[in-house]
């Protein structure tokens, strides 16, 4: 059911968000006020079910009192909107009992997640609303008081006897915590029951104490889905004072009874006839489905198709102990159980034991000192390897710190006295178990249930989702920076080059230039991190790409040994050297980080065929084609399990210096996908770490025997009819169209291709780049090449300028440049008819070198 919604939310972007979210998942009517007195008149002019209210509307606490106003309606479903963390909600929220409360900031999944919450509560409360008159019909005359209460605990019916003896009507108790309406206390000393029963102190509205018998069961939906809790109290007083077993509040006001025997408690005539009417309770489906399973396929029920060693043990539901009133084992309806045997020993009885064994899910009965009594094949199989658990210490199968955070939600259902439902993550298998725990007659029952991969798929959607906001802003921040380190390294390369000789002055360029690519690499890394910056490939050695790293960190940290493993010295690959690089410094820059006290940096290079990548990792799905290896081991530290697991997240960091940023393992992860690849890490603790990168190796031949990268790509454009030189032999100048509409950038191109005898003409919009390359194609006078930014601001652009020139020169040789160096064209520039990239920042020379080539056809 898709309820009317009404969103209250002073903050128009907040609660635009939310109606976006709500929309997705198919309501179709909501409403957004802003204020208390809009969403009070839209209260009064529409049924809403559903509101989604902010504590803080404007300066003041007004969205508190509108809250507390909607919770005294039942039919109405509040979801509260607070910047408070669960641990530090007031007690003026906390006592408004919202459905779900939703914490700022929050993601869409987030809020799914609440409102899935919510959906399942109230469609389990309207199932229990329908059975609330059966209910009443059944436990109008008892004298036991009966208490039911919603999955969230709170109270939806009491019995007259339950009213008289908690002290409140069932109008001022309903929707109302169960600990408020019916206080319990343990009752130091007292005896249980033989039905199981706990003696308890109840607290009522007035009066003293009371002495009571209670016991609780879950109310199932015959899908065994939960909708409920039914508690039964029973005033534990020597009976001959009461015949009836009426809890008189003039009674109640005495106080308990000094006398706790259970044997000196004769059943009264009343009770016989208590307990001939709860067995018609049985009746009732809300009760049946605690004792019942589904139907199988044939139609008999398999709680009736139990076994015959099933029914035939002793103490079970199957077959019930005597009562006063029946001493014959007979019921006056047709069932098997008797309903306060049932209610007695706990939902475990409660379910044949042949049955528990059918359940997919591992079921654990667990004692009050931590024991094993009970369970399943599946819990075995889970917890203990196919081993038996039964008189085992529970907490034994698992780590300690899972016993430090994980114990008390598993006594909670003793304690409440009623279900306890919470995730439980099991760090000695890495899985995430959804437990549902019932209050059972020797202690508590567990049905776990599987939920890692959610949770996987869940971390991963949150993952994606940060990630992608951080590319946004990466794409527009690296563009502008990159122009800027465009300027500033062009111009200090020129710079250089108008003092040569001054070594001085050449030194302090070379250490400008030198800072201004590290910032280059910082942006590229954020980039990378934000799952930007697809590869721009090339051919490249990657034994010499790693004796270049091993170079330059060997003279850094003399007290580590470098060492280079490799059997094919010319293994090539069709990848991004710069990424590449960024790549093996991380890696390294991590083991050095593990060898404080010196050590050994291994890297191991080479190729593999698809079986053996297999062996690496099996759930990689490698193609036909060879795969290359590239491995940093080094004899550090090493890592936990806790920090294997975390590794790749992003922020995460073992390293305690300042400069730890924690992105660093995120964005070789991000290269090694974008590779089509993976990347894993093996540790151990006092033994060191192995990183291992593998990716397909895309090319079969080395273009260059150099080996050298020159950071751009070397594709020839599909269909260029135009290949080889292009100036006539003894001609050294070309003309050049530049488009750029950066004026410094546009400027360091034109000197730099000038003082290189060129001709240039500059644009710095698309349309007058193309009317340029018109005019001067009509003249017969072409120019030989075309460098195009690809991002024009208040104008038409580099792709769009480069499809309208193909249009007049199908053959124009072009390279496109830009900052974004994720950008479609710079990763596959063949595919819009470029000849080549030059990614930014670029310096004079890498600019000089990329024209000559280009020029002279080996691009």
């Amino acid at each position: 059911r898709r309820l009317k919604a009404l969103i209250v939310e002073d903050d128009l972007l907040t609660a635009r968000d939310i109606e976006s979210i709500l929309r997705r998942r198919g309501h179709d009517f909501i409403s957004i006020a802003r204020d208390r007195d809009e969403a009070r008149a839209q209260l009064d002019a529409e049924p809403f079910g559903l509101v989604i209210l902010d504590i803080h509307l404007g300066q003041d606490n007004s969205g508190l009192a509108l809250a507390a106003t909607i919770a005294s309606h039942s039919e109405i479903t509040l979801v509260l909107i607070t910047g408070y963390a669960p641990e530090t909600l007031p007690d003026s929220i906390t006592k408004l009992q919202p459905a779900a409360l939703i914490r700022k900031p929050f993601t869409e999944e987030e809020v799914n997640r609440r409102l899935d919450s919510v959906t399942e509560q109230e469609t389990a409360r309207r199932a229990l609303e329908k059975r609330l008159p059966g209910f009443a019909t059944t436990s109008e005359a008892l004298l036991q008081g009966v208490i039911v209460s919603d999955l969230g605990g709170r109270v939806v019916y009491l019995n007259p006897a339950a009213e008289r003896l908690v002290g409140h009507s069932l109008s001022d108790a309903r929707n109302q915590p169960l600990e408020t309406i019916a206080p319990l206390e343990p009752a130091a000393g007292a005896p249980s029951t033989d039905r199981g029963a706990h003696q308890v102190f109840l607290q009522p509205s007035r009066g003293s104490a009371v002495l009571v018998e209670e016991r609780s069961a879950p109310i199932k939906t015959s899908a065994d889905d939960p909708l409920g809790v039914i508690t039964v109290l029973s005033v534990a007083a020597n009976q001959e004072s009461d015949p009836e077993g009426i809890a008189d509040p003039a009674i109640i006001a005495s106080g308990p009874s000094q006398d706790l025997s259970t044997d000196s408690m004769p059943a009264p005539p009343a009770r016989a006839a208590a307990l001939e009417k709860i067995a018609a309770i049985a009746a009732d489906p809300g009760f049946r489905a605690l004792v019942r399973r589904p139907t199988s396929a044939g139609g008999s029920d398999a709680a009736d198709a139990a076994s015959a060693e099933d029914r035939a043990t002793p103490n079970r539901l199957d077959s019930p102990a005597p009562s006063p009133s029946n001493p014959d084992h007979k019921m006056s309806v047709a069932t098997s159980e008797d309903p306060i045997e049932m209610l007695g020993t706990g939902v475990d009885e409660a379910i044949p034991q042949s049955l528990m064994e059918e359940v997919r899910d591992p079921i654990v009965v667990l004692d009050g000192e931590g024991f094993v009594e009970y369970a399943n094949a599946e819990a075995e199989q889970a917890f203990a390897t196919g081993k038996p658990l039964c008189d085992e210490v529970f907490w034994d199968f698992f780590a300690a710190r899972d016993y430090d955070e994980y114990d008390e939600h598993f006594i909670k259902p003793i304690v409440l006295g009623r279900q306890h439902h919470f995730e439980f993550r099991d760090t000695t298998r890495s899985r995430w178990y959804d437990v549902r725990a019932y209050q059972a007659r020797r202690g508590v029952l567990c049905f776990f249930h599987d939920i890692t991969d959610s949770k996987i798929e869940a971390h991963e959607s949150l993952r994606r989702q940060r990630l992608e906001g951080l590319g946004l802003l990466a794409r527009g921040f690296a563009h502008d920076f990159n122009n800027h380190l465009t300027t500033v390294t062009g111009n200090l390369g020129l710079a250089r080059e108008f003092h040569p000789d001054d070594e001085e002055h050449q030194s302090y360029l070379r250490e400008a230039e030198a800072a201004s690519r590290r910032a280059a690499s910082l942006v590229q890394q954020l980039l990378t991190f934000a799952q930007g910056g697809q590869p721009i490939r090339e051919t490249t050695r990657l034994p010499q790409l790693v004796r270049r790293k091993l170079g330059e960190l060997r003279a850094q940290n003399p007290e580590i040994r470098f060492e280079l493993k490799t059997e094919q010295p010319d293994l090539a690959a069709h990848v991004d050297p710069s990424q590449m690089a960024r790549l093996l410094e991380n890696l390294m820059l991590n083991a050095i980080a593990a060898m404080p006290d010196g050590g050994t940096l291994l890297v191991r290079c080479g190729s593999l065929e698809q079986e053996q990548v297999s062996e690496i990792k099996a759930d990689f799905v490698a193609g036909d084609e060879a795969h290359f290896l590239l491995e940093v081991i080094d004899t550090g530290e090493g890592m936990s399990a806790d920090a294997l697991d975390q590794v790749f997240e992003p922020y995460y960091t073992t390293r305690k210096d300042q400069n730890a940023s924690g992105i660093g393992l995120t964005v070789c992860e991000s290269i090694a996908k974008a590779h089509q690849g993976f990347l894993q890490l093996q540790s151990k603790q006092g033994r060191g770490t192995i990183a291992t990168f593998c990716a397909p190796i895309g090319v079969k031949d080395v273009a260059s025997d150099s080996g050298e990268s020159t950071g751009f790509a070397d594709r020839s454009t599909a269909g260029a009819s135009r290949s080889g030189p292009l100036l006539r032999p003894g001609e050294t100048e070309a003309r050049v169209l530049i488009l750029e509409d950066d004026a410094p950038i546009r400027r360091l191109l034109a000197t730099t291709l000038r003082k290189q005898g060129h001709e240039v003409v500059e644009t710095v919009e698309g349309l007058g780049a193309v009317e340029a390359y018109r005019e001067a194609f009509a003249a017969q006078r072409p120019f030989h090449l075309f460098i195009s930014d690809l991002t024009i601001e208040n104008g038409v652009g580099g792709l769009e300028a480069m499809a309208k020139i193909r249009e007049i020169d199908p053959a124009v040789v072009a390279v496109v440049s830009s900052g974004y160096s994720d950008a479609p064209a710079m990763a596959e520039p063949d595919r819009f008819g470029f000849r080549a990239v030059l990614p930014k920042p670029y310096t004079p020379q890498e600019l000089r070198s990329l024209v000559s080539r280009v020029l002279e056809g080996e691009v």
